[in-house]
């Protein structure tokens, strides 16, 4: 079976006994049930993103 990522295209083959551990972990079973990624808003310089 091919699962599908939660936010994005990605996909995984998985085998049929195996797949609820990848739905366990947020992948679906057809891109209909993904859910479009949140957009971020523009970084505040508070030093988040420093080292």
């Amino acid at each position: 079976m091919i699962t599908c990522g939660p936010y994005s295209l990605d996909y995984l083959v998985v085998a049929n006994e195996e797949i609820e551990g990848s739905l366990k972990q947020g992948w679906v079973k057809h891109p209909h049930e993904t859910v479009e990624k949140p957009k971020r808003n523009e970084v505040v310089n508070d030093g988040e993103n420093q080292g």
